[in-house]
């Protein structure tokens, strides 16, 4: 199965409301439209979609491949954060050189970490592929890459809700909310 651009007529214009009763509960007149026309000429089966998936099995699939790697295990941790609500795995990155020093600080030198999340919103799947690069490229062999393991502590949870993701929800996990509008401090 592999997901590809199919090439069609699209227009992206602005456009009046059609409907004047809209006019009272909106206070825009004009708003923009994509339209778009595809032609059938496959006897295969054809799906839609905003943007190509990214599911929560071929996340587990790069991880995997990632800890298998020989040299990830000088930097490289990866564990389980927590169960989400339907009891899928989300996992915890720890990228860092020298893993077993990781705990011990130098004297009077604070151990820096930067924290990096994907995919609170399901349907974001742009953002997974976007930290599956990120991560193949912090756990590369480039300069930057050495530099940046040595002197900090990564902890990446690449996918925040896999509930919604493997539901095929747009915005929400399996309570139905947005995860974005729960935080609290």
């Amino acid at each position: 199965n592999k997901w590809l651009p199919s090439p069609c007529n699209s227009t992206f214009q602005q456009q009046k409301l059609r409907y004047d009763f809209l006019y009272e509960k909106i206070t825009m007149e004009l708003f923009y439209q994509l339209s778009f026309e595809v032609e059938f000429n496959h006897e295969k089966e054809m799906k839609f979609a905003y943007c190509i998936p990214y599911t929560y099995s071929r996340l587990g699939e790069f991880l995997q491949g990632l800890s298998s790697r020989p040299e990830a295990k000088q930097f490289l941790k990866i564990s389980k954060l927590c169960s989400s609500l339907g009891g899928l795995e989300v996992p915890l990155l720890v990228v860092h050189q020298g893993l077993e020093d990781c705990e011990q600080e130098e004297e009077g030198v604070p151990t820096r970490c930067v924290v990096v999340s994907g995919r609170a919103h399901p349907g974001e799947s742009n953002g997974s592929f976007m930290i599956e690069g990120f991560i193949e490229w912090l756990c590369g062999d480039s300069k930057e890459a050495c530099i940046l393991r040595r002197f900090l502590v990564f902890k990446i949870v690449p996918m925040l809700n896999p509930d919604g993701v493997a539901l095929g929800n747009y915005r929400t996990g399996r309570s139905g909310r947005d995860f974005n509008r729960e935080y609290r401090m």
